[in-house]
């Protein structure tokens, strides 16, 4: 398909279906090519923080991710994911926070509540 069209949501779909086969380095550079372009969606830097994340590249990650939350603050996967980025890289104020935002845009999430509580005595007070 990518052969045929080269435009942002062609390349953010053959992204997503190799996160879908595990293959976060391909997907991640492919992602990367969609989101310079002019049409990309905050699904392109959700997706290719996903992929990031899973290809343990967490800072570029981070960057993609909190791009995704700017276009589209009302994401609660992008909190989720975000919060993950953070956490791993041990950032916790900045993964509480965002499983925070999260966790108000779905409070009836278990997740979000386990994830809050996890993080919560890294936090410096």
């Amino acid at each position: 398909m990518i052969k045929l069209r080269t435009d942002a949501e062609a390349i953010t779909l053959f992204g997503q279906a190799l996160i879908g086969s595990k293959q976060y380095a391909r997907a991640a550079a492919a992602l990367e090519k969609a989101s310079v372009a002019p049409d990309a969606t905050p699904v392109t830097f959700y997706l290719l923080g996903v992929a990031q994340s899973r290809a343990a590249n967490f800072p570029k990650a981070i960057v993609a991710l909190e791009t995704a939350a700017k276009k589209n603050p009302n994401d609660v996967n992008v909190y989720r994911e975000l919060g993950y980025a953070y956490e791993v890289t041990k950032q916790f104020a900045k993964a509480s926070a965002a499983y925070q935002k999260g966790s108000s845009l779905a409070p009836d999430d278990a997740d979000f509540k386990e994830s809050i509580e996890r993080v919560k005595p890294f936090v410096k007070q």
